[in-house]
């Protein structure tokens, strides 16, 4: 198997078999191509569409090469993103997980630093006081004891550090946008994944089988944030036990008594900006925008980490969470665990 004889095929359009989607990406990772051949790759792969087999080969690889952590991810949630929405807004899920882990679900977050907007999740973490850059036995420990912990993507996937010129040189969204959120080395089962479209969310989506996932709620809100919106609608795709829903839902705030906003109302600022809204928000001092758009996507989340309950019943969890003072609780043991 030869890279030009890959580079061909992806030219005239046509898919990979698993088989030469493996090749590719252990060849990307390992330096056996040159920066030419990569970005060819690259955009030889958008231009035609990736598929759900390149996509779900790709992960596979990356997994098996990602420095390993020893947790039990039974019944652990992931909330992240794609990023790319370019909307401006705070971050919510990283807002969310505090609240998800409050209510009792576990959470096992993997997540980088900003790469298109000013305060990606890690960032902002480190502005509320968490110690980010773990060992994994470290990172483990403090899973068992507090239901929630933080994966720094970096420290976990080395290897793709042969790429990141290439994808940063190119300054488009290639695959690798895509593949961020299903990269946890946790292994985590059940997911929350923002996209940054509508076409980014039914492709992580068709991968859900391929990868075996328990639960996965993949969203895109049709005002083109990669969370679900309450200033719109939102497109949510379910994987749940082996079923795929045959149409995504539409979600309306409206068929929920929820509040709209102006998009406006969610916009965030840098890291240091980001991190105070969040602690507002902890304290119950929060705007009601702020509150209402972070409570929503958490009770989703809390949907994604339990089995036969209502949307109303994971959001009177999430809200139980906020005004008990337990998602609040959970934050601080967190922050005090990273930095022990």
């Amino acid at each position: 198997m030869m890279i030009p004889d890959i580079l061909d095929q992806l030219a005239m359009g046509q898919n990979l078999d698993s088989e030469q989607a493996e090749f590719l990406i252990t060849s990307m990772i390992k330096g056996d191509v040159d920066e030419v051949q990569a970005a060819a790759a690259l955009m030889g792969l958008r231009a035609k569409g990736e598929s759900s087999q390149e996509i779900a080969s790709f992960v596979k690889v990356l997994r098996s090469h990602a420095v390993p952590i020893e947790v039990d991810a039974t019944g652990a949630v992931d909330l992240c993103g794609t990023g790319g929405d370019r909307s401006g807004t705070f971050n919510i899920s990283t807002a969310a997980m505090f609240i998800v882990a409050g209510a009792g679900i576990p959470v096992i977050k993997h997540g980088n630093r900003s790469i298109s907007s000013q305060s990606g999740s890690a960032d902002v973490l480190e502005a509320l006081g968490v110690q980010i850059e773990l060992s994994p036995e470290r990172a483990a420990e403090i899973f068992h004891d507090i239901g929630l912990i933080f994966l720094f993507a970096p420290l976990y996937h080395p290897l793709l550090k042969q790429i990141g010129s290439v994808r940063k040189r190119l300054g488009v969204r290639t695959l690798f946008n895509l593949l961020g959120p299903l990269l946890n080395p946790a292994y985590v089962k059940r997911q929350v994944i923002g996209a940054y479209s509508q076409n980014a969310a039914e492709k992580i989506h068709s991968v859900a089988p391929l990868l075996e996932m328990d639960v996965q709620l993949t969203v895109h809100a049709t005002d083109g944030l990669d969370e679900v919106s309450l200033h719109s609608t939102s497109w949510l795709y379910e994987y749940r036990d082996g079923i795929s829903a045959e149409e995504p839902l539409l979600f309306n705030p409206r068929d929920f008594d929820l509040q709209l906003y102006q998009q406006k109302e969610f916009m965030g600022g840098d890291a240091l900006d980001n991190a105070a809204i969040i602690r507002s928000l902890l304290e119950n001092e929060a705007t009601k925008a702020h509150e209402d758009i972070v409570l929503v996507n958490a009770a989703f989340g809390i949907l994604t980490g339990s089995d036969g309950i209502t949307f109303h019943e994971a959001h009177e969890k999430a809200l139980d969470s906020l005004r008990s003072g337990a998602a609040k609780q959970i934050y601080s043991s967190f922050v005090l665990s990273t930095q022990a």
